[in-house]
């Protein structure tokens, strides 16, 4: 409180509001006083709240979160209780107080905010939400060409010129751009043979290879199917349909019932060494189910040439193109090759050298 002669100065505190009672004594030079009192009300006015900081936000691709009031530290001497309000802005939509990020967005996502206490509204406070990557599948996509159920006839001019058949399916697309591997497989019933991985959407099936399958399953024609899947190198996914092919190869492979073996036999690879492909040769002395996989050294599996699958008796064999059941290269080193029918069991070693 200031004085002067023939005035009063009051300065109340930040804040304060309500009725107060000032009591003012004069003194004059004979020493004698008087007293008064003076009533003063300080009308409140309403304060404006402040955001001063907030909790951290942190969520995975893809998903959304609930944003609270209570997450803030806010300042308010009217009031403690707030509404919060989510403003526009980039990279984002909302709902009320939920908020989810665009498709495939990640890193930091800035969110503006304001609080209000009934009767003001807040400055705009940036909220950092934190988007963590997660790694996107490679959408789905289909086989082409040939048609489903194309029949396929192959003569010895067909072998002599290595034709081939071209096989086609549409691109797959993956949101965080990884290179993709597409993998060729083809088999029959008890095979399934990873072909060939590749970045491309085609591929050359010889026709050699054609009838080296239905050899070894001992029939010269028969259905054969063939699909691909692909990979980002995480996820995998496989084409949205499998397609048959009606293969003949009766102008190729003859039926001799006298070459039949007396005795099962696994024989030795050739080549071995080998890379990338060798040749692994069995006899089946009557018709069989037959399951051949490969093992590394440490006894894992590697892939399944063949899976229980029916075969009549005769001389067989079958190419081993170096591939895992994923389609990827093996690396250098030995290797196991087992077959095992109903009676006959055995296992022979090979050597992968590059």
């Amino acid at each position: 409180v200031l004085l002067d002669a023939d005035s009063v100065y009051v300065d109340f505190l930040p804040d304060s509001n309500g009725v107060d009672t000032l009591f003012i004594t004069a003194l004059d030079l004979g020493g004698l006083t008087g007293t008064d009192t003076i009533p003063v009300t300080v009308n409140s006015v309403n304060d404006v709240p402040i955001i001063l900081g907030s909790t951290e936000y942190s969520i995975i691709e893809d998903s959304n979160i609930t944003l609270s009031v209570d997450s803030l530290d806010i300042i308010d001497v009217d009031s403690d209780i707030f509404t919060m309000a989510i403003l526009p802005g980039e990279n984002y939509t909302y709902d009320e107080l939920v908020v989810s990020p665009e498709p495939n967005y990640h890193g930091t996502l800035i969110v503006s905010i304001t609080v209000s206490d009934g009767d003001s509204v807040s400055t705009p406070f940036n909220l950092n939400i934190v988007v963590v990557p997660v790694n996107d599948t490679p959408l789905p996509f289909d086989l082409l060409t040939p048609a489903n159920g194309t029949e396929v006839v192959i003569t010895l001019l067909d072998i002599m010129n290595n034709t081939n058949l071209e096989v086609s399916w549409s691109s797959s697309f993956d949101a965080d751009a990884d290179e993709m591997t597409y993998s060729l497989k083809l088999g029959a019933f008890g095979i399934d043979t990873v072909l060939v991985s590749t970045p491309d959407t085609s591929h050359s099936i010889s026709y050699e290879l054609l009838t080296a399958i239905l050899d070894s399953l001992g029939t010269s024609q028969g259905q054969l199917f063939w699909t691909v899947f692909v990979t980002d190198g995480i996820d995998t996914i496989n084409a949205n349909n499998e397609f048959s092919l009606n293969v003949n190869a009766n102008n190729v492979l003859g039926i001799d019932e006298l070459l039949i073996p007396d005795v099962y036999a696994l024989h030795q690879n050739y080549p071995n060494p080998f890379n990338p492909t060798t040749t692994l040769k069995y006899d089946l002395p009557e018709n069989a189910y037959v399951t051949l996989k490969i093992y590394d050294i440490m006894g894992r599996e590697v892939i399944a040439l063949f899976s229980n699958g029916y075969q009549e008796a005769g001389y067989r064999s079958i190419q081993w193109n170096g591939l895992n059941q994923y389609g990827k290269p093996v690396g250098s080193g030995m290797y196991f090759y087992m077959i095992k029918t109903t009676n006959f069991t055995q296992t022979r070693k090979m050597i992968m050298l590059k």
